[in-house]
């Protein structure tokens, strides 16, 4: 919960009133705020980066299904068409072969019964003539094929990895971006309520001025001090406005978009759990890894068939014939193929994927023992956010004793305006380190999150 600003008793009532309705106003809004997780669900709904990967995993799962269907028959139209003339031609002596036999044939018969046939030359190619055929491919033995279907699942557990790197990020960015968007207001309302200090400073020193029970001197110096804190109220304000725009980047939103929605959320610190007993196993990178992994054991499998046999049926049914004829016919065969010799690139090959297998490996471990560290720093800089927060809030209470007592001291003419800007300084100070720290230490364990993959 976030430690509610203390007033000071001398407010006016006038003044209290207007706190209450701001109050009011600040908590009517924040009714109408989103929380942390639907913030983090419109990110990941707008989010370009991880659409890109959801779409490349859908691309995954459509390369698996063209892999399951690899061993389906395809079936195919063609044909050709030709037209041709000159050339070479082949002679064919039918006249030199047959006239002399059909001659003696008419002079048995005393008939004209058997014809003068002349000498033929017929071209090589194909006149006016065609080929149109449906073709059907059936592989039967193919090693590829089975192991594409591994390699497709491999492809298809690493882009599941990838979507959740993705996602990790977006989360850890959205959430340090509301952890920060919440100290940048907790600042503009510490300035604010010390802004509220001088003013009422300001009126009690006139005062005591008028009753010469203060130098001149002492208001002016009110002055200068409310002017430094009005300064650091709008650098303040400069920096929620920055953490606005930084937190609309991140939902897919205008930079300027829902600004007072935005101020008025109030983050609530996130239940931190024993940070000692989470672990580095939830990594969506080391799944990466590992399907990177089993993608080069595959492919190393795949270059070690490469003698075996390639078997496939292929069957024709069509119809050729010259000046568009009909002719059917059917044509099957079977087409085999044992990879002998190629002049050692299988052998290059191998040791090429055996080379990108141990790096892979390697890779793994190397990235095993650096999210390792990433963890344990982590977990280092989140005890000491803790230790921090939980030293500055008994200090809050004591700066605003110590500011209430400066201030009733001042009122009696028992101490100078000094003592009383000091613990003015001293609790606006103390306030901003405390709230600084309270964030800081969400950050810190949305780091830790991060760190573990989560």
């Amino acid at each position: 919960m976030r430690t509610p600003i203390s007033w000071p008793s001398f407010y006016s009532g006038a003044l209290g009133v207007s706190l209450c309705l701001a109050v009011g106003f600040s908590v009517s809004l924040q009714a109408q705020t989103p929380t942390l997780d639907a913030l983090i669900a419109e990110a990941e709904a707008n989010w370009p980066a991880l659409s890109k990967s959801t779409a490349l995993r859908e691309a995954a799962v459509a390369s698996q299904l063209e892999a399951t269907r690899a061993y389906r028959p395809t079936v195919s139209v063609g044909g050709t068409y030709t037209l041709a003339a000159g050339g070479r031609t082949i002679a064919l002596p039918l006249g030199d072969l047959l006239n002399p036999a059909y001659g003696a044939l008419n002079q048995l018969t005393q008939t004209q019964n058997f014809p003068t046939l002349e000498n033929q030359e017929e071209p090589l190619l194909p006149n006016n003539f065609y080929d149109a055929r449906v073709r059907v491919v059936q592989p039967l033995i193919q090693p590829e094929i089975q192991l594409s279907r591994k390699l497709a699942a491999a492809g298809i557990a690493a882009q599941d990895a990838s979507v959740e790197v993705v996602r990790t990020e977006l989360r850890a960015s959205v959430r340090t971006a509301y952890f920060q968007l919440a100290s940048a207001r907790a600042a503009v309302e510490i300035y604010e309520a010390a802004e509220a200090l001088t003013d009422e400073a300001y009126r009690t020193t006139s005062s005591l001025v008028r009753n010469g029970a203060a130098l001149p001197l002492a208001r002016e110096r009110v002055v200068a001090e409310r002017a430094q804190v009005q300064a650091n109220k709008a650098a303040a304000e400069a920096t929620l406005d920055n953490a606005i725009a930084q937190l609309n980047y991140l939902l897919g939103r205008q930079f300027d978009e829902a600004v007072a929605e935005a101020r008025a959320i109030d983050a609530q610190p996130l239940s931190i759990t024993n940070p000692d007993s989470i672990d580095i196993s939830a990594r969506a990178e080391l799944d990466q890894l590992a399907a990177a992994i089993e993608v080069a054991a595959l492919q190393l499998e795949l270059e070690s068939k490469f003698r075996r046999p390639r078997l496939g049926l292929q069957l024709d049914a069509g119809s050729q014939d010259f000046d568009f004829g009909l002719q059917p016919y059917i044509l099957a065969g079977l087409n085999l193929n044992v990879p002998l010799y190629d002049g050692g690139r299988h052998g290059a090959r191998t040791q090429r994927l055996k080379a990108e297998q141990r790096a892979a490996n390697a890779q793994l471990e190397e990235a095993q023992r650096g999210f390792g560290l990433q963890l344990e720093v982590a977990r280092h800089q989140l005890r000491a956010a803790r230790a921090q927060l939980a030293a500055y809030e008994p200090a809050v209470a004591a700066a605003q004793r110590a500011y209430e007592d400066a201030d009733k001291l001042y009122r009696a003419g028992q101490t100078g305006y000094v003592e009383l800007l000091d613990a003015q300084n001293q609790l606006t100070t103390t306030r901003l380190q405390e709230a600084l720290a309270r964030y800081t230490t969400s950050i810190r364990y949305v780091e830790l999150l991060q760190a573990a993959g989560r």
